[in-house]
């Protein structure tokens, strides 16, 4: 730094009355670099309030001149603020100061809340600016057949360090606020460059280095400062090694999944209030059904209550849980793990789940209804002779969880900053595929059979590029030829220019997204319709990745039906024309009412001395009821059996039960076209078939049926409707969906079980349907 000499200071070397003046002169000058000092002091105090004042090295405090010291202290108490508000943004997102920033490392992270499974991220509310990025987790769809699991997201401490620069020369004006306190007192700061800043995390703290060359002035006085100094304590190291450490054990442990796979053993059961089994058996009349709603509603509740049970050793506080007895300490136990190797005793890890969408896909299903995989029905007979009279049929629940959701990890210091503690998050993605933690199934430890290697290998190939792997964990993915279908420099096609209309009035669209893929590859997002000024219409205009044959294109716009066009060739240079139009969606209400059957016994046959056979048929009892739900549930699933067999799956499954007598969760989107319906009809009332003594062939073959005390159902099928191809579709028009804004469906309840041999009348809801199909046409109003 320069100093010039003033003429006060030449007159100090004089004597008499100049150096009388000089003296008093210098006094005031001290005086008012004392007072400045003192405001000085009240900024940086305010300043206090967030960031406390740093200890710079004496040496080079001496440096500093006593007229500039205000100045050089208010700017490092500014560093210091500046890098710990960056510090604490990149704590509450996962490592990143703003993920949803294009600029920022990990460009073109993605964050949806309403599915965070296929996103780089969770957000901890319904906003994608509260995201916390995943440092584990399935980066390709959840139903992805070529798959990567990633670690590519947690940040090198590097890209911290990089972040924290770029921060504070975007954001220390404001702080600096062009001096404005200093100005009153005579101070006069001009920039003599651009700011630079340097960032280092060391063993014990954050080291912020800036380069800011400016000018002071006060009066004649000048003084030059250039660099600035602070520290953060915060000891990010430790934390990022803390962090780093836990992902690493997800990775390689699969500790999360083996706590969704627990979950689901012990609250899984024979028991329609419990999960679906992994397997059971038994001899019933009556099946055992689960409905999707349901099931994950209770895998999201189970998953809130228990993951912050998870603890990790060699953290602050961790030990099983104590409890009372064997069992229930047993299962405690089970949410502690020791997988790391180093001790980190001055950090807390705590994990979360809040509610989140999850990833549910469980096999076997029928649109969302889970049933017996497979049912054996053995007939009793006598000497060889087939009998009329079976036993119970014996069924077979064998099903298969694929399951994701995410996990919110918190790391806590609380020493840190002066005693106001730093909290560290990232979120972590837990994957389980046919009960299986995703990197056992990977690996061919599926419970689907044994390892295929043409599908599956540890490798570093992907429908991803290869340069997007994680650093640790390249992670297993299947053997596929890496492809640069999507990257920008590929797009070599001529002008491809797409048109979409509304399939109603015929105008274009604006705002319909544009996807294309190339056989498996997965789809590349090319665009949006816009309107066009020169052609006065909506479209899109752009190159494609080149595919000769087996090229897809996907167009996708908010309220209407996803329209899907296979064989869509591009080729280098040449140009290509699309016109295609989009169906508008309807949403329509919809409500349930019953038509009642009468059994009809038409006569009693005598067989022998004992018995009676009876033949029954259903007919109309020409009443018709609402459905009550305190004791009544309906499972209705309508599935477009005429929808585009490459587009997404058009299943729709309503509920109505007591636990869901909402109307908002009874609506469908429909657009013209045919629709297979099909109905479950569940009375929640308990039942009994009482036990009858039947004999055969005289008195020497005598027996209960079905045995004492008779077969008691706490709920039974009792009826329902099938639309389907046999019995006719529903063929819904355009000017059926004007009508209204109501659908209702007609079922047709059947009437309670008398014997066992009624039971076999649940087995006939198609031939019923059929029988009454004109009573049975949904009607729009």
């Amino acid at each position: 730094m320069k100093r010039k000499r003033s003429t006060l200071r030449m007159m100090s070397t004089e004597r008499g009355p100049s150096f009388i003046t000089s003296r008093k002169s210098q006094i005031t000058i001290f005086i008012i670099i004392g007072l400045l000092l003192i405001a000085a002091l009240g900024v940086f105090l305010a300043l206090r309030e967030q960031v406390k004042e740093i200890e710079l090295p004496e040496e080079r405090v001496a440096r500093v001149p006593l007229q500039a010291k205000p100045i050089n202290a208010f700017i490092e108490s500014c560093v210091q603020s500046v890098a710990t508000e960056a510090i604490k943004k990149m704590g509450q997102h996962g490592g990143y100061i703003n993920p949803l920033e294009e600029k920022n490392p990990g460009t073109g992270m993605k964050f949806d809340p309403q599915n965070p499974t296929d996103s780089d991220g969770l957000t901890l509310v319904d906003d994608p600016s509260t995201a916390v990025v995943y440092w584990w987790y399935l980066k390709t769809p959840n139903n992805c057949f070529n798959c990567l699991l990633s670690d590519e997201r947690a940040p090198a401490i590097s890209s911290v360090e990089t972040q924290v620069d770029e921060y504070l020369k975007n954001n220390i004006d404001a702080c600096l606020n062009k001096f404005e306190s200093f100005k009153a007192a005579g101070f006069a700061v001009t920039k003599r460059g651009d700011l630079v800043a340097k960032t280092t995390v060391t063993e014990n703290d954050v080291l912020v280095v800036v380069r800011f060359p400016i000018t002071v002035a006060l009066g004649a006085e000048t003084t030059d400062l250039t660099d600035f100094v602070a520290r953060v304590p915060i000891r990010l190291k430790d934390m990022l090694e803390v962090a780093t450490a836990v992902a690493d054990a997800e990775a390689t442990a699969n500790f999360l999944e083996y706590v969704g796979k627990m979950l689901i053993s012990y609250n899984s059961a024979l028991d329609t209030s419990k999960l679906p089994p992994i397997y059971a058996r038994e001899e019933s009349y009556v099946p055992k059904i689960w409905i999707k709603p349901s099931v994950e509603s209770q895998v999201k509740d189970l998953l809130t209550s228990y993951i912050p049970l998870v603890q990790i050793n060699a953290t602050k506080g961790a030990a099983p849980i104590p409890a009372a007895d064997p069992f229930t300490r047993g299962i405690y136990k089970s949410f502690f793990f020791p997988t790391l190797n180093a001790s980190f005793v001055n950090y807390s890890v705590r994990f979360y789940y809040l509610d989140w969408p999850i990833y549910l896909h469980i096999t076997p299903n029928s649109g969302g209804i889970y049933e017996a995989s497979r049912v054996t029905a053995i007939e009793r007979s006598l000497l060889g002779f087939p009998s009329i009279v079976t036993t119970a049929p014996t069924r077979e629940y064998e099903f298969f969880y694929d399951l994701s959701f995410p996990v919110l990890v918190e790391v806590r210091n609380n020493e840190d900053l002066y005693g106001e503690g730093f909290t560290w998050l990232f979120a972590l993605e837990a994957n389980i595929r046919d009960n299986r933690g995703v990197r056992q199934w990977f690996e061919g430890n599926g419970t689907w059979g044994p390892y295929r290697y043409n599908l599956y290998s540890l490798g570093a190939k992907s429908e991803v590029l290869q340069s997007d792997f994680g650093k640790k964990h390249p992670a297993l993915a299947p053997k596929t030829a890496k492809t640069l279908f999507c990257n920008r420099n590929q797009l070599l096609s001529g002008n491809v220019t797409v048109v979409v209309r509304d399939a109603e009035n015929k105008t274009s669209l604006v705002g319909v997204s544009v996807v294309y893929s190339c056989g498996a590859y997965a789809g590349c997002p090319m665009g949006m319709t816009a309107f066009d000024e020169k052609t006065n219409e909506s479209r899109f205009v752009s190159p494609f990745p080149i595919c000769i044959g087996g090229g897809i294109l996907t167009l996708k716009k908010q309220g209407y039906e996803t329209k899907t066009k296979i064989d869509i060739s591009t080729k280098p240079t040449v140009p290509l024309d699309i016109e295609e139009e989009m169906q508008h969606v309807y949403e329509k209400e919809v409500k349930v009412k019953k038509l009642l059957l009468n059994r009809n016994i038409l006569y009693r046959r005598p067989l022998g001395d004992h018995g009676n056979t009876y033949i029954r048929f259903m007919r109309l009892s020409g009443a018709t009821a609402d459905i009550n739900l305190n004791s009544e549930s309906v499972i209705l699933t309508v599935r477009r059996s005429d929808g585009d067999k490459f587009g997404p799956p058009s299943a729709q499954t309503i509920v109505f039960d007591k636990t869901k007598d909402d109307p908002i969760l009874h609506k469908i989107t429909l657009v013209p076209g045919t629709y297979e319906v099909r109905t479950t009809y569940i009375n929640m009332q308990e039942s009994k078939i009482p036990p009858e003594y039947r004999c055969e062939d005289g008195d020497e073959d005598c027996f209960w049926i079905p045995e004492p005390p008779g077969v008691k159902m706490d709920a039974s099928l009792g009826g329902g409707l099938e639309l389907v191809n046999s019995t006719g579709y529903w063929i819904v028009s355009l000017s059926d969906l004007k009508k209204g804004n109501v659908v209702l469906f007609t079922i047709l309840q059947l009437p309670p079980p008398l014997v066992v041999e009624d039971l076999s009348e649940f087995g006939k809801l198609e031939d019923y349907s059929k029988q009454f199909r004109s009573l049975l046409q949904p009607a729009f109003s």
